[in-house]
């Protein structure tokens, strides 16, 4: 590997690194070490090929409200020029993930980190060339993915380009709400687990966890403090990170769970559109003017607003620092 190569690599890692810590997730150890290969047969690996098979370049944690545990991730980070991604190269980075994962279980520095029987890796894939990435391709070479069936179950996620400036849209609008003097806390919220008879109670977090950044929306909660001439109160304000394309029947859907979601019982619901497009102007105003029209009809005193959330071409260089 030439020495640009490996600075290339080393800037992707702790950028990375960076991203998942503003995401609120705890790293867990170094970055970029080594572990031995328990399952020499099985991997393929030989003693004269390298002591340490598998490189780990980082391992983060979080507890998760639903599992009521702390998850370990496993985070792969490579980058490639567009011509360098393609369905056997990610197939390649995925088989090193998953026996990364395999031959971790037993590993007395994973042990000594408190982070046992980890069994979810996360690949962040960059594109170092944003404007060649060609997003159906992409998803062209995942569809063709193939596996070999393990024993174990292992959970695997892959973030590309699309993603990765996704969440980092997302970092900079929670970073742009907490830096409101008036905001006294901002928390990402978890609903009550209803679909498994409640089981969990609503839960506020300074993290965000795998599956919400993965999904369509991501929730929050904040509390602001508003002084006006007779003293002070705290207003409470739901937010909605909505990254679906916001056409009538999306952003319905999307309502129709604000009250399943826990999200009415806020003085405002705030609604963070990722996309901007103007092609989607009619209706959004048509969304917010019938639902503004609905809370006041019900007699209900939710404030219901629309934002934007800044579309990024690149990752942030205060990321890397």
């Amino acid at each position: 590997m030439s020495e640009e190569q490996q600075y290339q690599g080393d800037r992707w890692t702790n950028q990375t690194r960076n991203i998942l810590h503003n995401l609120g997730w705890i790293q867990k150890g170094d970055a970029n070490f080594d572990i031995i290969c328990v399952n020499k047969v099985a991997h393929k690996t030989r003693d004269r090929d390298r002591i340490n098979p598998h490189g780990i370049d980082t391992v983060f944690s979080y507890y998760d409200p639903y599992k009521k545990k702390d998850t370990g991730i496993i985070v792969e980070s490579k980058q490639r020029k567009w011509s360098g991604i393609n369905k056997a190269e990610i197939e390649s980075f995925i088989n090193q993930l998953q026996m990364s994962i395999e031959c971790s279980d037993t590993n007395e520095l994973f042990h000594n980190m408190n982070c046992r029987s980890v069994k979810t890796g996360l690949l962040m894939l960059w594109c170092n060339e944003p404007h060649n990435f060609d997003e159906l391709k992409y998803r062209d070479y995942l569809k063709q993915l193939r596996f070999t069936t393990k024993k174990n179950p292992i959970t695997l996620y892959i973030a590309s380009n699309t993603e990765i400036l996704k969440w980092c849209s997302l970092i900079q609008k929670v970073n742009e709400i907490k830096a409101k003097h008036s905001v006294k806390e901002f928390k990402y919220f978890y609903p009550s687990d209803t679909y498994s008879g409640g089981k969990s109670s609503p839960s506020r977090r300074d993290h965000v966890n795998i599956i919400h950044l993965f999904s369509s929306y991501v929730f929050g909660k904040s509390k602001e403090t508003i002084e006006h001439r007779n003293g002070t109160y705290t207003e409470e304000t739901s937010h909605v990170f909505f990254f679906s394309e916001p056409t009538l029947d999306e952003l319905n859907f999307m309502y129709s769970c604000i009250q399943p979601f826990q999200l009415e019982d806020a003085d405002n619901l705030v609604i963070h559109l990722y996309n901007n497009d103007s092609r989607y102007r009619v209706p959004i105003e048509e969304f917010k003017r019938s639902k503004s029209e609905g809370l006041r009809t019900e007699g209900s005193k939710l404030k219901l607003s629309i934002e934007y959330m800044l579309r990024l071409a690149d990752v942030p260089e205060q990321y890397s620092k």
